[in-house]
């Protein structure tokens, strides 16, 4: 069902891998979309068959889990942190106002 609500936090994120004008298309016509075009719009990864997905999952968190804790942890924190440059804020002021109308 179509109820006319947006994502606000999306605003923030969404232009940034699919670009401003299908972001739009997106957030404003509430379309739905297969996992191929998913990731044609670099939005996923990956795609991996349902019969095979369970399997997928397992054999990509073997292979994470599989190296340094401490590297992986240190890695993720670095990586966020290097493209986070406002995420925050943005996703602050966008609840902020979707909250109150200003």
């Amino acid at each position: 069902m179509d109820i006319g609500l947006l994502p606000a936090v999306h605003y923030t994120h969404v232009h940034r891998e699919v670009g401003r004008s299908r972001a739009f298309d997106l957030l404003f016509t509430g379309r739905t979309f297969h996992a191929q075009e998913a990731l044609q719009m670099s939005l996923i990864s990956r795609v991996a068959p349902e019969k095979d997905l369970l399997t997928e999952a397992r054999r990509l968190a073997q292979h994470l889990a599989s190296k340094s804790p401490e590297l992986m942890k240190l890695g993720r924190t670095t990586f966020t942190r290097a493209i986070d440059s406002g995420y925050r804020q943005g996703v602050a002021a966008v609840v902020n106002l979707a909250c109150t109308g200003d």
